[in-house]
């Protein structure tokens, strides 16, 4: 059985897996572990939340921890009457024994009867795998991933002893801050390494008549999460936006100086706390000078006045850089 025999939408002719960044499958001697990074629990409430009674997937990352993987192979050799058949290998580090084999998803099935005599039934399908469980036990998984739980599915006969048994662990680990690597800041060059960043695809370009500034990505540096104050989280989104419009038109009059100096890549950060609020903009690692710096600040400044009252934002503690490029 393949995985498009499973998950496949015939009505629609759609087939995806919704991925969880971080996640990675290990399958060991007897015991394979899920591990979802703590920083994608909204992913996987969405998982959840989007998936049927009966059927759960969701595709996991390559594992550098792993010493082989998963790879799926389809026979092409034309006349052979298996050429739609697919077979399972297992690569792995010349030379060095395979302990931990990485899976690229996880597939969780509902469908097993309880006269089967098995508690859970664990197979690989393709490169990932697929455990069979009741449709009882699947909404108690469903439950504790709500819940930020692990939860430990036994597969193997129901009245079977431990050496017939494997075991499915799915288990919360620590953030995942392996995104942005080597990044930095074009203000100061600060790393970016775990910074999670947003990126705009469909932001306003503002231009003159040689050049556009376009507002492209958005780290946060400090967050809601971090900060630990009462009250409901801020919209970073429309903070950032807000924020953005509002540097592109204060600095579309000087387009040509700044592009002419080489300053086609802009960082703005901006800070805002129950004590203060700030911006810093830099360009090539070096703060920009003091006639795009202050142009720039009159406008910042007052526009995060105002968005004191309009999100509340002396009640937080955020610290953000919005990232621009200028264009011919």
């Amino acid at each position: 059985e393949t995985i498009v025999n499973l998950l496949a939408d015939f009505r629609h002719f759609s087939y995806t897996i919704p991925t969880v960044r971080g996640m990675v499958i290990h399958i060991e001697d007897r015991k394979t572990r899920i591990l979802i990074p703590r920083n994608r629990y909204e992913k996987i409430v969405k998982v959840v939340d989007g998936s049927s009674e009966q059927l759960m997937a969701m595709a996991g990352n390559f594992s550098k921890v792993a010493d082989g993987h998963l790879v799926c192979i389809q026979n092409t050799e034309s006349g052979c009457p298996e050429a739609t058949q697919y077979s399972t290998q297992a690569i792995n580090i010349e030379g060095k024994p395979r302990k931990v084999t990485g899976a690229s998803f996880l597939v969780l099935n509902g469908s097993l009867k309880p006269n089967s005599g098995l508690l859970g039934k664990c197979n690989i399908v393709e490169d990932g795998l697929m455990v069979l469980i009741p449709a009882v036990k699947l909404q108690l998984v469903k439950e504790a991933l709500k819940e930020m739980k692990d939860y430990r599915i036994v597969c193997g006969p129901s009245d079977g002893d431990d050496s017939q048994s494997e075991i499915v662990s799915i288990e919360w680990t620590s953030n995942d801050l392996n995104f942005n690597i080597g990044v930095t800041s074009p203000i100061d060059r600060k790393p970016f390494d775990g910074i999670p960043s947003i990126r705009v695809n469909r932001g306003t370009d503002y231009s003159n008549a040689n050049h556009i500034i376009r507002w492209t990505e958005v780290f946060i540096l400090k967050g809601d999460e971090e900060s630990n104050l009462p009250g409901d989280p801020i919209n970073m989104s429309k903070l950032s936006e807000t924020i953005a419009k509002t540097a592109c038109i204060a600095l579309v009059a000087f387009l040509d100086l700044l592009a002419s100096n080489g300053h086609n890549k802009i960082g703005l950060r901006v800070s805002a706390n129950r004590s203060e609020m700030s911006f810093l903009a830099g360009s090539g690692g070096n703060k920009l000078a003091p006639l795009y710096s202050n142009a720039l600040g009159q406008e910042v400044i007052a526009t995060l006045k105002h968005l004191v009252t309009a999100l509340q934002l002396d009640q937080h503690d955020i610290v953000i850089e919005l990232i621009f490029h200028i264009l011919d």
